[in-house]
């Protein structure tokens, strides 16, 4: 378990290895095992190393297995949502457009339209099948990680016309290495 490094686009200083393995698709995880375990005790603790980040996928932090660990109120470790093979069933509410930034294009945000109000499904650390509905805020974060999990990173989906800004919640934080 440790704090791992975060693998960086281009567009953030990130090297072409590095981009291009975030825009790959990921292995589904079919047990698990000591490996796995330690992924998700490496997201997780990478997660808590900065207040500012709200969900990581494991691509993120060079592992290629469908896992992503999300805790968007960031008060209590235990609440910290881990989905294995996570897979989005439905999608509604209203289109919104929030700007989102992504530990992954460091120190950027833009502009994405997402839906409201999804259903996923994924697994959880006994392997059980899960469903779960979520909205709003917390929507927009399953559905970031989701995407990283898909090889998308947020900036493919930027409104159009729309240009990737500074982000200042980043300014007092530094990439650990």
């Amino acid at each position: 378990m440790a704090v791992k490094e975060l693998y960086q686009v281009k567009q953030s200083g990130g090297i072409d290895s590095q981009d291009k393995f975030l825009r790959k698709q990921t292995e589904k995880v079919n047990i698990i095992n000591e490996e796995i375990l330690r992924i998700i005790n490496d997201l997780r603790d990478t997660l808590w190393a900065y207040p500012i980040c709200v969900g990581l996928s494991a691509p993120q932090i060079g592992e290629s297995y469908s896992i992503s660990v999300i805790n968007v109120e960031k008060k209590d470790r235990s609440a910290d949502l881990i989905m294995i093979n996570p897979v989005i069933l439905e999608q509604s509410g209203k289109k919104d457009k929030k700007r989102e930034s992504c530990m992954s294009v460091w120190g950027k945000m833009g502009e994405v339209e997402r839906r409201d109000k999804i259903l996923v499904q994924y697994l959880d650390l006994e392997m059980n099948v899960i469903q779960r509905r979520f909205e709003g805020f917390y929507s927009r974060a399953v559905q970031h990680e989701i995407d990283h999990l898909n090889g998308i990173i947020y900036l493919d989906k930027l409104v159009s016309g729309e240009e990737l800004r500074e982000a200042a919640l980043f300014s007092d934080y530094e990439i650990i290495k």
